[in-house]
């Protein structure tokens, strides 16, 4: 697995709209509550957990235009 650094994570975050960082704040307070453990949960999941908050951007009709094809 890559190392990450918390640089390279913040400027991610700093081209994020406050819906984006908003649904990010939920899924790295879930990631953070003392009962998480990582060992305990899947990455499919995790992706069922994260999937609410972001749904608002995969669900356009953007999106839906750039996958047609697939």
């Amino acid at each position: 697995m890559q190392t990450i650094t918390v640089e390279e994570i913040d400027s991610k975050l700093q081209t994020l709209s406050e819906d984006k960082l908003t649904a990010v704040y939920h899924f790295v307070s879930y990631l953070a509550d003392d009962d998480f453990e990582m060992s305990d949960v899947s990455a499919k999941e995790l992706m069922f957990a994260s999937e609410s908050s972001i749904a608002k951007d995969w669900d356009t009709p953007e999106e839906d235009k750039a996958w047609a094809d697939l």
